[in-house]
């Protein structure tokens, strides 16, 4: 069946559009801001909704821009070279198909791209309407190739949905703006995020900051240097080595009985609790729970020299640094 030449030059630049929409929404809905896309979907815009589905069902969108934009340009190359063939003969025919490929390419695949990924939400919301009506439309062959292709590579199995850090931050502010929780609260939301990129080095204190016994130190010295500390743990640091060999608990010391007055600290002191530097600090706070303890020291984890200690206290300093006076950020010296 011969197509009559008027249906033939209206359909042309119809399917280069279908060419041009296909190729440009695909690239546009994957470049979509996904944060500002979730608080549009929160005011209530459904063609917002829509986008937000393609993304997270990305067969569909896949599915459905693969199959219309491939018989766009099955059907544009087949309308072309038979217009042509009638019109100029197998000359025209071959000079056609070479400004049709050049037309193609500019227009039809990099042009919409570069269009769409401009202002990538603006423009595919406007589009997202047709987007779902083609989408129904080509249902039946879409769901063919997505078939064939799960049946060609294996799926892997179905994971839980994946929350990133920038979006509870972004739900954060977004609760905040309209009231359902304060501003501290979103500041402390905020401090819990950031701590997963810290190290216990980050947020230690530093062993030139920490009051020490050595070994041999006079139980009653260092009892006495408890008092003016006002802590009552104490690490013991060898002198010469700078390792560290023990905690004296002060307050298990004095518990326990009347202490000898003689007695040094290598004779009261306990076994230390040791972490890497490079230890996430948001693992430091489960990790002291987890082995029952309330100080642990930071060593090199190459060269095992003692950098400093780590207690609860260093984690909710840390925790409120952004709510609290500039004169109780950092953390005491243990």
């Amino acid at each position: 069946m011969i197509v009559p030449m008027p249906i033939e030059f209206m359909l042309i630049p119809l399917v280069l559009f279908g060419s041009w929409f296909f190729s440009g929404i695909e690239t546009g809905i994957i470049s979509l801001n996904r944060h500002r896309l979730l608080h549009i979907v929160r005011s209530g815009s459904h063609r917002a909704k829509l986008l937000e589905g393609y993304l997270l069902d990305t067969q569909r969108l896949f599915g459905t821009t693969l199959v219309g934009n491939n018989l766009c340009n099955v059907v544009v190359s087949t309308l072309c070279g038979s217009l042509s063939a009638r019109v100029w003969g197998p000359i025209g025919q071959s000079a056609t198909s070479v400004l049709l490929a050049l037309v193609i390419l500019v227009f039809c695949e990099y042009f919409p791209k570069v269009w769409f990924t401009s202002r990538p939400i603006q423009r595919c919301i406007r589009f997202a309407p047709l987007l779902r009506v083609v989408e129904t439309l080509l249902y039946p062959l879409s769901f063919i190739a997505v078939s064939v292709t799960r049946l060609m590579i294996p799926q892997k199995k179905e994971q839980g949905p994946f929350v990133t850090r920038e979006h509870i931050q972004t739900l954060a502010q977004g609760s905040e703006d309209g009231g359902e929780i304060t501003a501290f609260e979103r500041l402390m939301i905020k401090q819990v995020l950031d701590l997963q990129l810290k190290t216990t080095e980050q947020i230690m204190t530093p062993i030139s900051r920490v009051v020490a016994a050595a070994p041999d130190d006079p139980l009653a010295a260092c009892l006495e240097r408890v008092r003016g500390a006002g802590h009552i743990r104490l690490p013991v640091i060898d002198p010469e080595t700078r390792a560290c060999l023990g905690i004296l608990d002060t307050f298990e010391v004095l518990t326990g009985g009347s202490p000898n007055p003689s007695g040094v600290a290598r004779d009261h002191m306990i076994p230390p609790f040791f972490v890497n530097a490079d230890l996430h600090a948001d693992d430091v706070l489960p990790l002291l729970r987890r082995h029952r303890q309330t100080l642990a020291i930071v060593r090199d984890p190459a060269s095992g020299a003692v950098k400093g200690i780590v207690t609860q206290d260093n984690i909710l300093t840390t925790l409120l640094s952004g709510a609290l006076p500039a004169a109780v950020k950092a953390p005491a010296p243990a």
